[in-house]
């Protein structure tokens, strides 16, 4: 009896220790990521997002991984396509690439013109 009690403690101990463990891995990878709403002028990402509603990894703009930056977040204005193509212009004009939300995206909320360049 006094062994399965051991074994079962130890067990105990085991799993909370993984569990802790996974709990922090967890953390570490969310961490990292950013939708279109929390992204600012300066921050770095790994790959450019094909809609602007959308999850992207951010990385130290020193690290290899660091592919794009971020120049501008702008949120357009009016009804669709408001005034995405001025936004798309003044990001053309920083030399940057933007990625602005189409019709189906804006019904559903999202107005963000992501301007970003190579890092």
């Amino acid at each position: 009896m006094r062994s399965i009690v051991i074994w079962l403690t130890i067990m105990g101990c085991v799993g909370l220790v993984a569990l802790f463990a996974l709990v922090v891995v967890a953390k570490v990878w969310l961490a990292d990521q950013a939708t279109a709403d929390q992204l600012k002028a300066g921050d770095c990402i790994e790959s450019l997002p094909l809609i602007s509603n959308f999850t992207v990894k951010k990385v130290a703009c020193t690290s290899p991984s660091a592919s794009f930056k971020v120049l501008s977040n702008t949120k357009a204005t009016g009804s669709y396509p408001g005034n995405i193509a001025s936004l798309e212009r003044s990001c053309d004009s920083k030399g940057g690439e933007s990625v602005s939300p189409d019709r189906s995206s804006w019904d559903h909320g999202d107005k963000k013109v992501l301007c970003v360049t190579a890092a």
